[in-house]
């Protein structure tokens, strides 16, 4: 099986990352690409890298892009869905992926009939707390499938795509990924439409697999202005597209609003409202 594996690094260097350097440890059996995405803020150097060397005895092939303004990681995911493989591994650059991830995971593919997405349970590297997937408001420790009319969520980190999801997609001219979105939202954005798929009568085979040990952000402690921003863009993208219901949009836009009037932040109201009126992410 021909597989890609995507890994977005920021801020950091090639051997800085958790997850490249447990990629270099982990058991690889099958025809696998590394794809490796700097996206900012500084260029990594790739000329006489020891890392890079050995990422390059391990795979069949590694590219290195560089993108130092940031690209939206929609763009970045919906572009790599692109290539030619059967399956597409997406990791950022602070994972700690198990020894045997990707034997364990094309084992579950090949023993079990129907499976579309591949799902790790995430724990805390902090706090070792399970925080996803989500199924129907409830965190799963279990592996097996969700059913169909499940309501499931995840982060984006260890979830294995398999072209047979890319092609249900491409029946509705649908990207996997919505390109409204830039940051936070862009994993969830996937399960929404994945949902959207289910209401047409399409089946579509979540299976929850292996454990996969991750830094999340919600458990860095205090939020930053610039973290606030973008998770309030999220909310607002969110509520415009994915409301179950005209009213319901306008009570969730409307309580944004009279949280930053109270608080007397107009810079935010500004950008909120620029939100809105483009109906996208401003660096979409």
């Amino acid at each position: 099986m021909k597989t890609g594996i995507l890994v977005i690094l920021y801020g950091k260097g090639l051997h800085d990352s958790k997850t490249i350097s447990k990629l270099l440890e982990t058991t690889i059996d099958e025809c696998c690409y590394l794809h490796i995405v700097n996206n900012g803020p500084e260029e990594i150097s790739i000329s006489n890298n020891n890392v890079l060397e050995l990422l390059k005895i391990k795979f069949k092939n590694v590219l290195v892009e560089q993108f130092l303004e940031n690209r939206p990681l929609s763009f970045l995911y919906n572009s790599f869905l692109n290539n030619d493989y059967d399956r597409f591994v997406f990791f950022d650059d602070d994972s700690d992926i198990p020894l045997e991830f990707f034997r364990n995971s094309l084992n579950v593919f090949k023993s079990e009939v129907g499976i579309d997405i591949q799902l790790p349970i995430i724990k805390s590297i902090v706090s070792n707390k399970y925080f996803y997937p989500v199924v129907n408001d409830v965190v799963i420790k279990k592996s097996g499938f969700t059913e169909s009319n499940d309501e499931v969520f995840s982060i984006g980190s260890g979830i294995i795509i398999y072209s047979s999801l890319i092609n249900k997609f491409r029946e509705f001219n649908l990207n996997l990924f919505d390109n409204r979105f830039a940051l936070y939202g862009v994993d969830f954005s996937l399960f929404r439409r994945i949902h959207l798929l289910k209401k047409k009568g399409i089946n579509v085979g979540i299976y929850i697999t292996q454990e996969l040990k991750h830094s999340l952000s919600r458990e860095s402690g205090s939020i930053s202005k610039w973290r606030e921003k973008e998770r309030l863009i999220d909310y607002t993208l969110t509520s415009l597209f994915y409301s179950k219901s005209y009213i319901l949009k306008i009570s969730k836009i409307s309580k944004i609003f009279f949280m930053l009037l109270l608080r007397k932040d107009t810079e935010l109201v500004k950008e909120i409202l620029k939100v809105i009126v483009n109906k996208k992410h401003p660096r979409c």
